[in-house]
C-alpha cells in the first residue's frame, strides 16, 4: 500500500485499562503475541486473541476497556486510503504466514535501533500484500476524501474547510457532510487533531511554544493553548515538561 506514514511502533504488555497517545488521528495494527484484550470502538465491542491481527480504523473512536497479560506488538499510521470507520478489520495469523512476519518485527524491535523507516517499508509492503492477495482491507471508495486528507496533512498550517471544498471540486456543506460520515469528525476538527498533534511533536523536540503555534497556524499561544486544551485535555507545556 501506498502512502503509509508510520508514527509510532512497538511492543508492550499491558494489564487493565489501558491509555495511548489520542492527538493523532491514526490507524492502529495490533498483532497479539499472547494474553487477550476487549476494546470498544463506537457502539462495537471486540476481543483481541493471541496470533490474529486487528487494523482499528481512526483509532481516536477505539476505547480499550481491559487486558489481561495483552502482549501486542503495534503501528500507528496515516493512509491515504480511507480505512471504512465502523469495520475493525481482523485476520488469523496464518493468513500469508503473517505470524512469522510479526516474529520478525518484534526481532527488530528488540534490537532499540532507529528503525523507523525499514518498519515503514515492512507496513507498506504488508498491507499491499493482503490488499493483492485477499482485498479484504475495507476502504471508503471516494477519491476526493484521499485528495483531502492528502493535503490537510501537507498543508495544516494554513487549510481551511473552504479550501478544501474548493480543492475538491465540492459545494462546501456537501463536503463537510461526506468528509464527517467516512471521518467521524469534521474536517476543522480533523484539521485541528492534525495541527495539534504536529505542535506537541515541534514541543517535545524543543521548539518553544510560540514557535510551535505559529508553525502550525495558531494566530496566538494563547490559540494553539485553548486547542491543545480542548483536543487534548492538557496545556502545552505538559508536553515540554514530560520531555
Amino acid at each position: 500500500m501506498k502512502n503509509i506514514n508510520l508514527y509510532a511502533f512497538g511492543r508492550c504488555t499491558v494489564n487493565g485499562a489501558w491509555d495511548f497517545d489520542r492527538s493523532r488521528v491514526l490507524n492502529r495494527l495490533y498483532y497479539v503475541n499472547s494474553g487477550c484484550a476487549v476494546i470498544h470502538n463506537g457502539t462495537n465491542e471486540y476481543r483481541l486473541t493471541v496470533g490474529k491481527f486487528y487494523i482499528i480504523p481512526q483509532c481516536k473512536a477505539f476505547h480499550p476497556i481491559d487486558a489481561t497479560d495483552f502482549d501486542h506488538t503495534y503501528f500507528d499510521f496515516y493512509s491515504s486510503k480511507i480505512f471504512n470507520p465502523d469495520k475493525i478489520i481482523e485476520f488469523d495469523g496464518d493468513v500469508l504466514q503473517s505470524s512469522s512476519f510479526f516474529e520478525h518485527i518484534n526481532s527488530f524491535i528488540r534490537e532499540g535501533e532507529n528503525i523507523k523507516p525499514i518498519m515503514e517499508e515492512y507496513l507498506s509492503g504488508f498491507l499491499s500484500l493482503i490488499e493483492s492477495k485477499y482485498r479484504e482491507l475495507y476502504y471508503i471508495s471516494e477519491s476526493s476524501l484521499s485528495y483531502a486528507l492528502n493535503f490537510i496533512h501537507e498543508e495544516y498550517a494554513s487549510i481551511t474547510t473552504d479550501i478544501l471544498a474548493k480543492r475538491v471540486n465540492l459545494n462546501k456543506s456537501y463536503f463537510i457532510r461526506l468528509f464527517s460520515s467516512a471521518m467521524g469528525l469534521s474536517p476543522m476538527k480533523y484539521i485541528r487533531a492534525v495541527r495539534v498533534s504536529h505542535g506537541k511533536e515541534l514541543i517535545q523536540n524543543g521548539e518553544s511554544i510560540s514557535n510551535a503555534a505559529e508553525l502550525c497556524g495558531y494566530s496566538s499561544p494563547s490559540a494553539f493553548y485553548n486547542a491543545v486544551k480542548s483536543e487534548l485535555g492538557v496545556s502545552p507545556s505538559d508536553f515540554k515538561n514530560k520531555h
